[in-house]
């Protein structure tokens, strides 16, 4: 792997230039204070082109909600067991395609999330300005969600991976990751750094949880100068959402996600009504005058891929959606046989051999074909079957300052 970074030396340099300003919270342990100070006018870049490759070759945008939700499956005989996602919120959420990864791209993506830790080991973090560091732990966050989900593949519940049971800590809890010396976890991440140091409850909206229930994995990495304009975006789809907010009667029933990061609402119920409002669309404030109460009581643990943990390898036959949304039409090509060809968007699945294709899966293209006919198609193209070789790559990129004419006319004195 080849791992670019810039000089320290020319580093420190820049550093020089840039006033280092210390976040104005305090973590809560005092071994995280290392990651508070930035460097307000850095022009030294994170550059993610892997992590942009792989978001942008396996993951399936479904679109906005628009608190949708037709039959999730057809009625059938012979048969009342149902692999798919009962929930209210079930075909929400963008969709990792983990069952196209092989053993060697797992791989690869361990070693970029390894890549990613070490990046300040010859850097100082606080060189960076804050939207760079931002942008720095919600990639290494999300790398670590989708490395760990992608090793125990396929599973249809996520809630023990990631919560833990019987004592052992789960995939948020575990020190799965070691950053300038400090030994974190993912809730670390969220709870030590991101909270206090940003103190502002739109940071939760760049952390992807592997389920449903979670804010969507979008299919472009952060970067310093995308990411405030991307986590917004990423708010109003999951607040104006169901799995983000719905209405029971008088109590507005929330995600648990609003819980596990209650921090960033110091008085959580009036704090989140307020930050709710902000994000919320027409349909959305209706739902919260029409209540009284807030209950974090809702989360949707099904995994977020194409087949709802029922690995197609199995025994299902692959299929691979190699266009989903580009005009309307979604191609459905059959791993073993090129020929058998049929369309998903314009027309339906019918000219596919059902065999070769989970239930659960033709319920969520049908549901999604329904939705996408009514409010239109989302911009995004998936071409699984080229998903190729990727090369783990993390660059440090330099951008030196500008050099005005006066000061060119001075070297030249």
């Amino acid at each position: 792997m080849r791992i670019f970074k810039t000089s320290l030396q020319m580093i420190l340099v820049l550093g020089a230039l840039f006033l280092v300003q210390p976040s104005q919270s305090h973590a809560t342990d005092p071994a995280f204070d290392i990651f508070k100070a930035y460097t307000e006018r850095s022009r030294i870049r994170v550059n993610y082109d892997y992590w942009d490759l792989v978001l942008n070759k396996t993951v399936l945008d479904v679109g906005e909600s628009y608190r949708y939700a037709p039959r999730n499956r057809e009625k059938r005989t012979g048969t009342r067991i149902w692999l798919g996602n009962s929930k209210p919120s079930w075909m929400e959420g963008n969709r990792v395609l983990f069952h196209n990864l092989t053993d060697e791209q797992i791989a690869e993506i361990s070693e970029y999330r390894r890549a990613l830790e070490a990046l300040f080991d010859d850097a100082n973090h606080s060189l960076l300005s804050k939207n760079e560091q931002l942008a720095y732990w919600l990639n290494l966050y999300n790398v670590t969600v989708y490395e760990q989900i992608a090793l125990i593949y396929p599973k249809k519940n996520l809630r023990s991976t990631m919560r833990g049971k019987r004592g052992r800590p789960g995939v948020w809890d575990a020190k799965l990751l070691t950053v300038m010396g400090i030994t974190m976890s993912l809730n670390d991440i969220m709870n030590e750094i991101l909270i206090p140091n940003w103190q502002d409850p739109v940071v939760l909206y760049g952390l992807f949880q592997g389920s449903i229930g979670g804010p969507n994995i979008i299919r472009r990495a952060f970067t310093g100068r995308n990411v405030m304009n991307r986590l917004e975006q990423n708010g109003l789809n999951f607040v104006n959402s169901i799995r983000g907010v719905h209405g029971r009667g008088k109590t507005l029933q929330v995600s648990e996600f609003y819980q596990w990061g209650a921090a960033a609402f110091p008085n959580f119920e009036v704090d989140l009504m307020a930050h709710l409002r902000e994000f919320s669309n027409k349909k959305t404030l209706e739902i919260l005058d029409a209540t009284t109460k807030i209950k974090a009581s809702y989360y949707d643990w099904h995994i977020a891929d194409l087949y709802n943990g029922a690995d197609p390898r199995g025994g299902f036959g692959t299929m691979y959606a190699s266009v989903l949304g580009a005009g309307g039409i979604a191609n459905i090509q059959g791993f073993e046989s090129a020929p058998t060809t049929g369309t998903y968007g314009m027309s339906s699945v019918s000219a596919i051999p059902e065999a070769e294709l989970p239930e659960q899966a033709r319920a969520l293209m049908n549901a999604l074909d329904s939705k996408y006919r009514i409010f239109g198609w989302p911009n995004t193209t998936v071409t699984i079957f080229e998903l190729g070789h990727f090369e783990p790559v993390v660059e440090l990129e330099n951008l030196k300052p500008r050099v005005t004419d006066k000061a060119k006319e001075n070297q030249l004195l």
